[in-house]
């Protein structure tokens, strides 16, 4: 039995056969406190590191961490079975270090370096899993003089409703999320006079025309569709990361007259009209928008290379913010490791095409950005703070 007076105050006393010990909440608290559910966790946290890793054969990065990361449970056919995804490890992570400053750790002088350090990780684990449930990216692509008030989502599309509003250069716009095209149930919306109904959905596809179709025929009886022929193609890969839906929608009024079906492509990006009772509307499958209230024009673009070479050397997007709620019309340069910073969003320099005419920014919502920064700085600071009073502990030592 352990000697009361060798215990030091503070420190938490030795398992004993008591009340407390076989109390059914003391002994949930003391596993999940467990070292041993700590190098568990990480060693599951390698497992799926490397089988998410090994997934960007057949997957690009954003389904591989949808599926592998941003996931509470990893199912899918590469995977035959359960796993736990990188919420499910983050989150049990989070408990077991809690966890163990409840059974294991006191407050103590010495030992304020190593509070603060896990402290610290504690908030690069929730500023990791914040990221993933709010982070949103999204892609402003401009042409030089082009003004845009959103951007434009790279892997997420939307079905687009358009007519015609009384007031002149301004339309009526409903814009139908990717998730219930691909669920397939009638689509309808008030005022408008008819229902959509999605007969076929393709996550990624590929078009043939007259000459290649080889007497197959086309799914859409109206529109451009009533002469391409669209293929299911497998969703792209490391190396074709890009997929290109397209969908067979078919119109039906609401007295339930069926007016035909038409084809809605990423491959066709302009709209396709639909005449219901002598009005115009106007249909088209587009990349999912993210609306702004501010516009950003592109004024210029500065694209120079490394001599002799088509290495990049620098390229800079120089544009002019406008918000006129806020009396805001400023120029702005945005270059690489210069972004700019506006209404929580951040605006990276990300690539450019059309012979150096088409600007590519790469827009960033992250709320909880600076939670990274945060937990490093506490952890930079508890590590200083343990290696400083480590080192006068050995130096009272070493003069005694």
């Amino acid at each position: 039995m352990a000697d009361p007076r060798n215990t030091r105050q503070g420190d938490p006393l030795p398992d004993a056969p008591g009340e407390e010990a076989r109390s059914v909440p003391y002994l949930v608290l003391k596993a999940l406190a467990s070292l041993w559910l700590t190098v568990v966790l990480l060693a599951l946290c390698i497992v799926l590191v490397f089988v998410g890793s090994l997934a960007q054969i057949h997957m690009d990065i954003q389904t591989t961490q949808k599926t592998f990361f941003y996931t509470w449970l990893v199912l899918t056919p590469s995977f035959p079975i359960p796993f736990p995804g990188g919420f499910t490890l983050g989150t049990l992570l989070l408990i077991n270090l809690l966890a163990a400053h409840v059974m294991r750790f006191s407050f103590r002088p010495e030992r304020i370096g190593l509070l603060l350090t896990h402290l610290g990780l504690i908030v690069l684990l929730v500023g990791g899993l914040l990221t993933a449930l709010f982070q949103v990216e999204s892609n402003l692509t401009l042409n030089v003089g082009e003004t845009r008030n959103y951007t434009e989502s790279p892997t997420e599309y939307e079905l687009a409703i358009a007519w015609p509003s009384k007031k002149k250069g301004l339309d009526h716009v409903v814009a139908i999320p990717q998730w219930m095209v691909e669920n397939r149930d009638p689509i309808s919306y008030p005022g408008l006079p008819f229902t959509l109904h999605i007969d076929r959905w393709y996550e990624n596809s590929t078009l043939l025309g007259p000459m290649q179709a080889n007497g197959l025929k086309p799914q859409a009886t109206e529109g451009i569709g009533a002469k391409l022929v669209v293929e299911r193609e497998l969703p792209g890969g490391a190396t074709d990361p890009t997929n290109m839906p397209s969908a067979v929608v078919r119109v039906r009024t609401l007295e339930g007259k069926n007016l035909g079906s038409w084809l809605l492509t990423s491959f066709i990006p302009s709209p396709q009209e639909v005449q219901v009772d002598g009005k115009p509307y106007y249909l088209t499958l587009r990349h999912r928008r993210f609306y702004k209230p501010f516009s950003i024009k592109l004024l210029t673009f500065i694209h120079k290379q490394y001599h002799g070479v088509d290495i990049p050397k620098r390229f800079e997007s120089r544009v002019q913010l406008i918000d006129p709620a806020r009396g805001i019309d400023r120029p702005q340069r945005i270059y690489m490791n210069h972004p700019l910073r506006y209404d929580g969003e951040t605006f990276y320099q990300a690539s450019f095409a059309n012979n150096n005419r088409t600007s590519i920014l790469l827009v960033v919502r992250n709320p909880s950005w600076l939670m990274p920064y945060i937990g490093s700085s506490i952890i930079a600071l508890g590590l200083a703070i343990h290696f400083v009073i480590s080192l006068a502990r050995f130096a009272r030592r070493s003069r005694a």
